[in-house]
């Protein structure tokens, strides 16, 4: 997973010409397909901290370092791209495979959980400063709130009881199905300005907003059923399973709640995200399958 991400990550940055997070231009030419794969890294940090948390191969001294090498490392190159998703992601990953797995002090839990909140306000002040936006770090954070919660509680609105786009959204995550579509629908969220009359950015919505455009408020309150029972499924399999199995399911349940958490402001809408449920919830259902057999 690493080396893979590793390489698709340089490759990427070759392709943009430049480091996305002091260039701009960089950024917006950062190729979609090889900064999905780019994430493989981070996603294999967090199943590495599993892996050297629960196998005898590793002292517990050793554990914590490899843990926190690759933690530092997956940050440093995740902050290098722009997207403070992505480190966030890192953090909240890295906290919660490493509390599953013991590895961390509860001291050091509340210094990761701290270190979220000052990458969060680091990386918008450092994007700020390149897009030349001229207001205040709060008043940036203050402002992407409120725009968030104006699109949900204009989706809601359009979307009623059943929806109006009937999944449109949420195809739409794949580049390709979104090109075939008529308009406007390069992405979910670009597909989601454009419904609300923005044209020229793409906006986040929460995780409410796709749900409830394309499948109405009777779609919220069954996706959102579906995904507490998928992930208290996924938690309970990954506390009770021994083995070897433990330590994919211990990454597996540590990837798709970080991503669950970073849904609530952003949806969870991007094909990488959406494939990352689908392989644990087919990984689940196998388990279970195995063990009913």
């Amino acid at each position: 997973f690493q080396s893979l991400g590793f390489i698709f990550y340089v490759l990427g940055l070759i392709i943009a010409g430049g480091i996305p997070l002091f260039d701009v231009q960089a950024r917006n030419s950062l190729d979609p397909f090889f900064t999905m794969v780019s994430h493989l890294f981070p996603m294999g940090s967090i199943l590495l901290i599993s892996y050297v948390g629960l196998t005898n191969k590793y002292s517990f001294q050793k554990a914590r370092f490899i843990s926190i090498f690759f933690t530092f490392i997956s940050l440093f190159l995740m902050a290098l791209l722009g997207y403070r998703t992505q480190v966030i992601f890192v953090l909240l990953g890295a906290l919660i495979s490493g509390s599953m797995v013991k590895i961390w002090k509860k001291s050091e839990l509340l210094i990761i959980a701290l270190g979220a909140f000052i990458s969060l306000f680091a990386l918008t002040m450092a994007r700020d400063i390149v897009l030349g936006v001229n207001i205040s770090l709060f008043d940036s954070l203050r402002t992407r709130i409120s725009l968030t919660t104006d699109v949900m509680d204009i989706l809601s609105n359009m979307g009623g009881a059943f929806g109006l786009t009937n999944g449109a959204i949420h195809i739409a995550s794949h580049p390709y199905l979104a090109r075939l579509m008529p308009g406007v629908a390069y992405s979910p969220r670009r597909m989601i300005a454009v419904l609300v009359g923005e044209r020229s950015v793409s906006v986040t919505s929460s995780i409410f907003g796709p749900l409830v455009i394309d499948f109405g408020i009777i779609g919220v309150i069954v996706g959102m059923a579906f995904l507490g029972f998928f992930l208290s499924n996924l938690y309970k399999k990954a506390e009770s399973t021994k083995g070897e199995r433990k330590i994919i399911l211990v990454g597996l349940y540590s990837m798709v709640l970080s991503y669950t958490l970073i849904g609530i402001e952003t949806g969870i809408v991007d094909l990488e995200v959406l494939l990352l449920f689908m392989i644990s919830l087919s990984y689940l259902l196998f388990i279970i399958n195995r063990k009913i057999i």
